[in-house]
């Protein structure tokens, strides 16, 4: 049950990704979407995730423990996502209104950002630390498996109904995951609704915000928490460059069809997600977080170097194919692995607001990569790009392979 729950709050926020960053801003470019107003979009988009800091604090401080320690605050976060998406489907053309469309996508995210953070806690709260790897390759699985079906789902429903009612579908898809929170209890004597009877274990009093920010400092300026840091800001930069350019590349340049890239897209983060859940979570526990991660990294950045050495065969029909599955499938490993590696960082009075620090840096990274796209998209060529990018995360990776979690991080 604890497994299958995390796997479907993380669908839940894998749904806004997979509808607002890949398949809309395709069906956008298929539309005259520029390179500057896709990283534009993208990086506004995803900057709400800087945000984690913020609200981090107020989970671990304000807390109603009737109900549980996390899941009033899951609860609010859905019916934040349901009500943006539906508002957000009121605009008419969405390349006329793309300013209020970014700003709906931006609150969208907002919303997400609350749900990601409670459900971080969450499994910090509950999973034991021999089943981290394993919990979150069931969490990446059930990400993945969200992106991939709003992907694919939302690529067709843009295409043959348009943006208001897109939306608004899948606002309704979004309410069945808040009642998923609605009817599962986080700990067995909590109560299921406000008025039910009965109440949460005593945790003793939330801390008060000097206190955790004092313990968060000691938890952050260790030497390991600044490299996982480095490393998980540099990929994600690398990977939010990736995100914004690839439309743009694929739709634009190339001359696919915006359903045809958003149905790849969907159809190989789904074997991606999958492969994930199935072999990444267990693989971490045994081949160790930290060589996972920094391997990932690597390989990543190689990845993205080959495929800049090749651009008069991109219109091959298995070259980008190759480099999505590397793209997303590396994806999920550095990320099960560095997660897992956070849990194991974050001092459990401030469990919340420290992972939230290292998710809010590592979103900042992938906000600050589309955002550099978006700003020198017209410096570089597509292949130019792929080789920064790639060359920095394969040098970066080797600060990796120092990193060791010191005795204080599991205490």
């Amino acid at each position: 049950m604890r497994l299958a729950t995390l796997a479907l709050l993380y669908a839940a926020q894998g749904v806004p990704n997979g509808l607002l960053i890949v398949a809309l801003p395709a069906y956008l470019a298929s539309r005259g979407l520029t390179g500057a107003q896709s990283g534009a979009y993208i990086g506004a988009a995803m900057l709400p995730w800087s945000l984690k800091l913020a609200a981090a604090p107020l989970m671990d401080r304000f807390q109603y423990r009737p109900m549980g320690r996390r899941r009033p605050w899951i609860l609010l976060a859905q019916l934040a996502m349901i009500a943006t998406l539906l508002a957000t489907s009121t605009l008419g053309d969405p390349l006329a209104a793309l300013g209020w469309l970014t700003a709906g996508a931006v609150a969208a995210n907002v919303a997400t950002v609350f749900q990601d953070v409670a459900v971080d806690g969450l499994a910090i709260d509950l999973v034991p630390r021999e089943e981290q790897g394993l919990a979150n390759g069931f969490m990446e699985g059930g990400r993945a498996v969200g992106v991939a079906a709003a992907t694919a789902g939302g690529a067709y429903a843009f295409a043959a109904w348009g943006a208001g009612p897109t939306l608004a579908l899948f606002a309704a898809v979004q309410s069945i995951f808040f009642f998923v929170a609605l009817l599962v209890r986080e700990r067995p004597a909590e109560r299921l609704w406000p008025w039910s009877s009965g109440g949460g274990e005593d945790f003793g009093q939330p801390a008060r915000l000097p206190a955790l920010l004092r313990e968060l400092w000691r938890g952050a300026r260790t030497r390991s928490s600044a490299t996982l840091t480095l490393l998980i800001f540099v990929f994600n930069a690398g990977k939010g460059c990736v995100v914004a350019l690839l439309p743009i590349l694929v739709v634009r340049e190339l001359g696919w069809a915006d359903t045809a890239y958003s149905e790849l897209m969907a159809e190989v983060g789904l074997a991606t997600g999958l492969f994930g859940l199935l072999v990444v979570g267990p693989l971490v526990d045994r081949v160790g977080r930290v060589r996972m991660m920094a391997g990932g990294i690597a390989l990543y950045g190689a990845a993205m170097v080959a495929l800049a050495s090749v651009p008069g065969a991109w219109a091959e029909p298995w070259v980008l194919p190759s480099f999505l599955g590397a793209h997303l499938g590396l994806g999920v490993v550095v990320a099960i692995a560095f997660f897992a590696t956070a849990m194991a960082v974050c001092r459990e009075r401030v469990a919340a607001t420290q992972f939230a620090l290292y998710m809010m840096l590592s979103n900042l990274g992938f906000a600050a990569g589309a955002w550099l796209y978006g700003a020198f998209a017209e410096d570089l060529s597509a292949a130019g790009w792929f080789l920064v990018m790639g060359s920095a995360l394969v040098v970066t990776a080797g600060a990796g392979v120092g990193l060791r979690l010191e005795p204080r991080d599991h205490g």
